[in-house]
This record gives C-alpha cells, sequence and structure tokens, in this order.
C-alpha cells in the first residue's frame, strides 16, 4: 500500500528513508511550535491555546502535505529569509505581521511533470537558490 501511494521505488527511497526524512523535517521545523506562540502571544492572545493550534495546523498540514499533495519537503518563509542571510552573510531587515488579505496560506511544488514531459529535474538546493540569486542582483543592481 504504502508503496502504490508514495511510489517509494520510482523515487528510488524507502519507507525506512522516509520516515527518517519525515522526522528530520518535523525536528528542523518543530522551532515554529515554540516561536509562533511566542510572536502571536504579544497580540495579548493565550499561550497555551497558541501553542496548542500550533501543534494542532502543522500536524493537519504535513498530513495534507504527505498523503493529497505527496509534496516532500516542507519550507517556511522564515526558513527561505535565514537561509539567504546565512548564506550570502547580509542582514535583511523583516518584521513578522500578520498575512495580508489574498496571500497564498500554503503553497505545493512538484517537479515530477518536469521530469516526465521536459527530462528535466532539480539540481540546487535552497542555499544554492538563494546563493545564485543574491550573485546575480549583486552582479546587476540596476536589473537586466
Amino acid at each position: 500500500m504504502l508503496e502504490r501511494m508514495f511510489k517509494l521505488t520510482e523515487r528510488e527511497t524507502s519507507v525506512k528513508q522516509e520516515v527518517i526524512g519525515g522526522l528530520t523535517t518535523f525536528m528542523t521545523m518543530s522551532y515554529i511550535i515554540f516561536v509562533n506562540p511566542s510572536i502571536m502571544a504579544d497580540t495579548g492572545m493565550d499561550k497555551g491555546a497558541l501553542i496548542t493550534i500550533t501543534c494542532l495546523s502543522a500536524a493537519i498540514g504535513s498530513l495534507i502535505a504527505a498523503f493529497w499533495a505527496n509534496a516532500p519537503l516542507g519550507l517556511s518563509v522564515l526558513d527561505l529569509v535565514n537561509t539567504f542571510m546565512k548564506v550570502n552573510n547580509v542582514k535583511i531587515p523583516y518584521e513578522l505581521v500578520e498575512r495580508r488579505a489574498g496571500d497564498v496560506a500554503t503553497c505545493y511544488a512538484n517537479s515530477e511533470k518536469a521530469l516526465k514531459e521536459l527530462n528535466w529535474k532539480t539540481e540546487k538546493n535552497l542555499e544554492d537558490m538563494c546563493r545564485d540569486s543574491w550573485k546575480w542582483q549583486s552582479n546587476n543592481p540596476e536589473g537586466y
């Protein structure tokens, strides 16, 4: 059943590898369980309730990603900002605020179609993308 649902052989992986990857992702992303309630508590909301809803929404989102979208990777906006600052050794001023009207709450991407139809697959990771985009922008401060 797991093989059919997640195409493990086709993706050259195993249940053990996916469990290890899932636990690693969970441990990496679990900081949000503490960070999000601390930030939101400043608005006067109950911190205990915020921890509960953060855990529930993270669990539901993870289950949706795993079983419906079959998405193998989880990243937050803060992951992107922190990675960008780390690999480029720059400071980006930011503030954590409510999502704006019209902002997408969650977005999933899957490059399998590109592999099947174009024989193209991703080679870079998040650090590579952040480093390359900053290098390009630094070399082209006025744009093209």
